[in-house]
């Protein structure tokens, strides 16, 4: 009999836990997601968050020290889908990956819970490091960005499942990272997420980087 309670109470959670899944509710408010908008370089911002840095509608790069200047644009010779993409590449120097920092401006959430950042990507290197970040402020300014208890921007968590390194393709490839905003962030406040994406650690890498999304993520239980 207690086999067969344990075997009833197995399948049970089982089952529940086939039942459940999960539902991706695109967030309002991303810009120029699949860089459309704008065609050929990069110029300077002329307004905030990124005013003086080179960037285009919605996003901006802050540290360019690992690239190479004159590659960073809007191109139509490669696309995920569209006709644009946006091409980086990296300087022979390239080791350092926040100094190829690609940010899209902060974007409005409403609720606490866990988040999903997507881009799809293609490099010239499939060994090259990338990584996507995510930081949290108060305004769409960046004006009261949250930081830690050192001085920096804070950095969202990994949630489960937690995504260790990025590996990437020589064609289209979907890359992700999952955080977590809390309900103290946002009874504080913190009403913004800021992603980003960072390139600037393998040298003599061409990456193209197209379809941007951030998602709310919902369990969801299907009956």
């Amino acid at each position: 009999m207690k086999t067969l309670f344990t075997l009833v109470v197995t399948l049970f959670f089982s089952a529940t836990l086939m039942a459940q899944d999960w539902k991706y509710i695109p967030i309002k408010g991303t810009t120029n997601a699949g860089f459309e908008k704008q065609s050929g370089p990069v110029k300077p911002i002329s307004t905030l968050p990124g005013k003086g840095k080179k960037g285009v509608e919605g996003w901006y790069l802050p540290f360019t020290g690992s690239l190479v200047k004159e590659s960073i644009v809007v191109t139509n010779k490669e696309a995920y889908n569209g006709d644009y993409s946006l091409q980086i590449k990296t300087n022979p120097n390239a080791s350092v990956l926040y100094k190829g920092l690609l940010k899209h401006n902060p974007i409005k959430i409403k609720s606490p819970g866990r988040y999903k950042i997507s881009f799809w990507v293609k490099a010239s290197d499939t060994n090259a490091k990338i990584k996507i970040g995510s930081m949290i402020s108060k305004d769409a300014l960046e004006q009261t960005l949250k930081m830690n208890k050192q001085g920096k921007p804070f950095n969202l968590g990994d949630t489960k499942p937690k995504v260790v390194d990025l590996t990437l393709s020589k064609d289209w490839k979907q890359i992700s990272r999952q955080v977590v905003v809390t309900k103290k962030d946002i009874e504080a406040g913190y009403e913004y997420i800021i992603p980003t994406l960072l390139m600037g650690g393998t040298p003599n890498v061409t990456f193209y980087i197209d379809e941007f999304r951030l998602e709310y993520v919902m369990k969801s239980t299907s009956k």
